[in-house]
């Protein structure tokens, strides 16, 4: 009876110290279980805060300065001024004949040349008629022709609506007149004539052998007479 009890005892001790080591065993791996979860949880949460960090990193450099763009400022562009009304003065006007001497009753052919020397202007580029006029007079001085006189007067030229264009610089436009060596100049006063209503002063005769002087004029302005030329009729 006393030895059951006494072994019934030691299995009890036995039993104690197994529990303990097994709890001990329990309690070790779970530590070590617990340890190598919170190393990986560690671990992990470096490379998270390490990529963190990069990305971070990597969105936060601050980039190259743009160069800045300098805007000129603004250039004012030169308006073409209005060309001014051409001068006369600008103007030259020539005049040449295809001799020097004629006989009684020969056409005289006139060339008028007229050029612009000056700058490019506003004016009439037109000559003609409309813009070119012959005087000769005789060796007295005496006016014996105008290029727009008439039996009745001043020619009725029908002139075509003149255009007023730019005219470059370098323009020279040259026209040919006829004078078939008849007297016929302007009344001496405008607007006079003979009771009948003709010009007096065109009687429309031969012209006398003689020296003769032309001169052109251009647009009825003074300053753009050309230079007078010297003819003889025999």
């Amino acid at each position: 009876m006393n030895k059951s009890t006494s072994s019934e005892a030691g299995f009890n001790a036995a039993e104690v110290v197994l529990v303990i080591v097994t709890a001990s065993l329990i309690c070790a791996v779970g530590w070590l279980v617990y340890r190598n979860y919170h190393k990986a949880l560690i671990v992990s949460g470096v490379k998270t805060s390490s990529n963190t960090a990069a990305i971070s990193t990597k969105g936060t450099t601050p980039r190259e300065p743009s160069p800045s763009l300098t805007v000129p400022a603004s250039v004012s562009t030169p308006t073409n001024a209005p060309l001014q009304a051409c001068d006369a003065a600008n103007f030259t006007v020539r005049l040449s004949t295809n001799k020097k001497s004629y006989s009684s009753g020969e056409d005289v052919q006139i060339t008028v040349s007229i050029a612009n020397t000056g700058p490019p202007c506003t004016g009439v580029e037109d000559s003609g008629p409309c813009a070119n006029s012959v005087t000769i007079t005789d060796s007295s001085g005496r006016e014996v022709w105008d290029s727009e006189a008439s039996p009745y007067g001043e020619i009725p030229i029908a002139c075509p609506a003149l255009v007023t264009e730019t005219t470059p610089s370098g323009w020279n436009e040259s026209d040919r007149i006829l004078w078939d060596q008849d007297r016929c100049a302007p009344p001496s006063s405008l607007g006079t004539t003979s009771p009948s209503g003709t010009n007096p002063e065109c009687p429309m005769r031969q012209t006398p052998p003689g020296i003769y002087y032309l001169i052109a004029q251009w647009q009825t302005n003074q300053s753009s007479k050309s230079a007078p030329v010297t003819i003889t009729i025999k």
